[in-house]
């Protein structure tokens, strides 16, 4: 489940539910604790063009910074991570993050 408003008018939102395709890094070695350069999420309810050399409804997520204490402005404290988490069993009235 997604859980950054992205392209909301395509439909990648927060709360949007997808199966994840593939994991991307950019080297051949992978580091223990490293994160993915890219995670290719095929989303149910996506609504916007095509990725070239993607298939249909296959949305590239990529890492972005979160801020500790939620006010960019600050800058104290961020994070770098992937706006998604596993939705195992999420109901219609699914929590939002």
């Amino acid at each position: 489940m997604v859980t950054e408003n992205i392209l909301v008018e395509d439909g990648v939102m927060n709360g949007a539910i997808g199966t994840v395709r593939k994991i991307l890094f950019c080297t051949d070695v992978v580091v223990e604790g490293q994160i993915p350069n890219c995670v290719i999420v095929e989303l149910d309810y996506y609504d916007g063009p095509a990725f070239p050399n993607l298939p249909p409804k296959h949305v590239p997520i990529f890492p972005c910074k979160n801020w500790s204490n939620g006010k960019r402005s600050e800058k104290k404290h961020f994070r770098i991570q992937l706006p998604l988490i596993l939705a195992w069993a999420f109901t219609i009235y699914k929590a939002q993050v």
